[in-house]
């Protein structure tokens, strides 16, 4: 289990030991590779890098040991690559940074650290308009004292960049987001933008001053999946048959064992569950393609560091588990020829774990695919 509390990270694992006292035992864990945690303490022999924890435990008696590992969450100014690492809540750019109660004013002046200048003020001359990935369409507004939002009426769920313009030139301070549930977010503007992740569908509302800008995020419909190519004859059997036609014999034979061969091949590629996996632009696409039969009781499972996933073009099973969140999909039937696609957002730069698909065939046969190919 994981709880912040007084701004410190606890996270608890128990080892439920019913066979006798073991000796030697290694353990491993996920933990937030940006906190100070101090293993020493603990007396035991241990190796933690990129997130992952590898502990020797001396001794393990009999019955339930728990051990807890706390850090105190980062103050500002401090290393970060999730929000809960810092004791602001809110990590901006890998940087703990500035952030506001929602008890307090949603004024920018109330920003003690770096205090704007009156709205219709606050601007920058020198600065230049950051080009925002995905791009986002300057739409035309009626917002007062000369505010214009630089966002879609209209956008999909994910991570956006926002520009701010104050009388045509990027702006300075802090804007408000408020979600469909009613919660309110800040966030501070460099250069006049600021990125943010639009986690769910419905009607969201930006604030800068006493300008206001509304906006629905909407999850689009996905085009089609193409189909499959199918495979044709390979260059190897048609150069046996053409042989066997110039000279009957002896070559003649080769054909047989070679066309055989192809054939064997080209129905060994085809009845397979094929799992592709691809990280691009802090995007995972997940897709499975069905070349085996009908198949049933199919699962998709992704383990991934904990915390560092969202945006899910189909909601998984989420558990926490020592080595990170568990994240799983089931689908009932799945037919042959068919593809799934899985879409989700990951804040790291790639997966050490591949992607582990679970079929059951007509016959009641258990089969176990990953991605990186045809297995």
């Amino acid at each position: 289990t994981t709880a912040i509390e007084n701004s410190y990270y606890n996270k608890t694992m128990q080892i439920d030991n019913q066979l006798i006292q073991l000796d030697n035992v290694s353990i491993q864990i996920s933990l937030p590779e940006n906190l100070g945690f101090n293993f020493s303490d603990s007396g035991n022999n241990y190796e933690f890098a990129n997130g992952t924890l590898i502990m020797n435990i001396t001794a393990l008696p009999v019955g339930i040991t728990e051990i807890t590992f706390s850090a105190e969450l980062n103050q500002l100014g401090g290393s970060c690559s999730q929000d809960f690492e810092c004791a602001s809540n809110y990590c901006f750019q890998n940087v703990c940074s500035l952030t506001f109660d929602a008890s307090e004013t949603q004024d920018t002046e109330q920003n003690a650290q770096q205090p704007p200048l009156p709205l219709g003020q606050n601007q920058l001359p020198d600065a230049t308009q950051t080009n925002s990935t995905p791009e986002i369409e300057l739409q035309a507004n009626n917002e007062s004292n000369g505010v214009e939002f630089a966002v879609g009426g209209e956008i999909e769920p994910g991570l956006a960049t926002v520009n701010v313009l104050d009388n045509g030139v990027p702006a300075s301070g802090t804007v408000s987001i408020m979600d469909p549930d009613g919660r309110t977010f800040y966030r501070m503007l460099s250069n006049g933008a600021f990125d943010f992740f639009f986690d769910r569908e419905g009607r969201w509302r930006i604030q800068f001053g006493n300008a206001t800008k509304e906006i629905t995020v909407v999850r689009k419909a996905k085009p089609a999946a193409p189909e499959a190519v199918k495979l044709g004859k390979t260059a190897s059997s048609i150069t046996a048959l053409e042989i066997g036609k110039q000279n009957p014999f002896p070559y003649y034979l080769l054909a047989i064992p070679l066309a055989g061969a192809s054939i064997y091949g080209y129905r060994k590629a085809k009845r397979r569950v094929k799992v592709d996996r691809n990280i691009k632009g802090g995007i995972v696409e997940i897709k499975v393609k069905n070349n085996l039969g009908p198949l049933k009781n199919m699962r998709v499972i992704q383990l991934a560091p904990e915390g560092s996933t969202g945006d899910y073009s189909q909601e998984p099973l989420k558990k926490e588990t020592v080595t990170g969140d568990l994240l799983e999909w089931k689908f009932q039937n799945f037919a042959r020829g068919k593809e799934k696609a899985l879409k989700f957002y990951y804040s790291g730069s790639e997966l050490q774990k591949p992607v582990e698909v679970k079929v059951e065939t007509e016959k009641g046969e258990k089969k176990t695919f990953y991605s990186g190919g045809w297995l």
